[in-house]
């Protein structure tokens, strides 16, 4: 990133990585002046080709096109280059419009312009949890196919329909940092995120829906609302008892399969309701660790028959579940049910690390050797790999490492570019 002055030029590994990030910049821009009651506004133009590393500044006709098309765009537009649409568009959900053919200084053919279409953060819209930030030192890779698996089951919520993911794997290999993209983009465009865990010391029946409807209840505090959970919303005081509507609690049955199908129904219509207001992602973390209670419901949850706009991501470390076992039997189950998909995480491959280590440059010769090192000293477990990079990064190794001889040092590589204007 480079400081122009009234402006700022940022190289970006990917295409899709580029246009997230000026989508996000563009939301926070506009949901914190609106906060503050401010006429603010940013210009970003966006291009992706071929630029040139030379002691910490890029140049090239990507570099170029940026500014030009910055220098272009409106208040708070963002400008593209049709290489950059291409690209981008399997990797993100943005909506590109076309702008058409315009003529830019200094370039001698006219550049086919798209604008990027960038949903407003709704007003009053909550931070994610803690436990789905924070997961962005590094660059995701080597998730291109299970990332367009799930977002194609979240666009399948657009329909108002119900889907359920359950993503497996051993522990580090990516499941929390492969949720916490989907949940970053959700928010991004106004919809809901709720999140749920289970915790390894035994956090009793039910718990991450537990959790989870505590942050709702949270959520429509802080916008002075009374949640709707429907008419047996009294039921769930059961579980939360800081719910409004205890005091339309039913009796409990005195035939415990009926209580227990009662709170049941009850905790799904709910979850309905909510996810009526905006889709709903709800993540339940960690389902190894679930009690048998929170199994039932949760297959209670999927065979629902009323429909809502809800993506349901279940995360579990399969590598610590026996077939035999309730959740080996609910696991082996859902695989097999029409709204619901099972997608088992393996560890990075080598590209992938060299993609790390590079940092959008070409890769030295360096580069690939230490990325085959780390692939042998983790086997691809992207947990470990990136603990491992941030140790070779605070020593100088991955420094070193990119750097090219002198001879060398203007070798182009793949990058996208943005300029930003106030």
């Amino acid at each position: 990133m480079k400081n122009l002055g009234d402006g700022i030029m940022a190289v970006v590994p990917s295409a899709a990585g580029a246009v997230a990030a000026v989508v996000a910049m563009q939301q926070r821009t506009d949901a914190q002046a609106r906060a503050a009651g401010l006429q603010l506004r940013i210009r970003i133009g966006v291009s992706i080709g071929d630029a040139v590393e030379d002691e910490g500044d890029w140049f090239g006709p990507a570099v170029v096109e940026a500014a030009r098309l910055c220098d272009l765009a409106a208040p708070g537009e963002i400008l593209a280059t049709r290489m950059l649409r291409e690209l981008a568009a399997p990797g993100t959900d943005v909506t590109f419009e076309l702008v058409g053919p315009r003529s830019l200084k200094g370039i001698p053919d006219p550049v086919e312009v798209h604008s990027v279409q960038w949903p407003p953060v709704p007003d009053g819209a909550l931070e994610l949890p803690a436990m789905l930030t924070g997961h962005g030192a590094f660059e995701m890779v080597g998730r291109d196919a299970e990332r367009a698996l799930i977002l194609d089951a979240w666009e399948a919520t657009g329909q108002g329909t119900r889907r359920v993911v359950l993503l497996g794997g051993e522990p580090g290999v990516g499941k929390s940092r492969l949720t916490a993209d989907l949940a970053a983009r959700v928010h991004a465009y106004g919809g809901q995120v709720l999140l749920g865990r289970c915790d390894p010391e035994g956090g009793g029946p039910f718990q991450p829906f537990v959790i989870a409807l505590r942050q709702h209840l949270e959520e429509c505090t802080a916008r002075n609302e009374s949640p709707d959970l429907g008419p047996n919303a009294g039921t769930l005081t059961r579980l939360v008892p800081e719910l409004p509507g205890a005091e339309g609690q039913a009796a409990a049955s005195s035939d415990p399969a009926e209580e227990r199908l009662a709170l049941f129904d009850a905790i799904a219509d709910a979850v309905d309701r909510i996810a009526d207001r905006a889709p709903l992602l709800l993540v339940l973390e960690d389902l190894h660790w679930a009690a048998a209670e929170t199994i039932q419901l949760l297959r209670h949850l999927i065979g629902w028959t009323h429909d809502a706009s809800m993506l349901v991501i279940v995360t579990v470390r399969t590598t610590e579940v026996d077939g035999e076992s309730g959740l080996g039997q609910f696991l082996a189950e859902s695989a097999r049910l029409v709204r619901s998909q099972r997608i088992d995480l393996h560890g990075l491959a080598e590209h992938d690390i060299v993609g790390l280590l590079a940092g959008g440059c070409e890769p030295t010769d360096d580069v690939v050797s230490l990325a085959r090192t780390l692939h042998e000293q983790t086997d691809g477990n992207a947990l470990y790999t990136t603990q491992l990079l941030a140790h070779a990064i605070e020593t100088g190794m991955v420094e070193r490492a990119r750097r090219r001889p002198a001879h060398d040092r203007r070798q182009p590589g793949g990058a996208a570019a943005a300029g930003v204007a106030a």
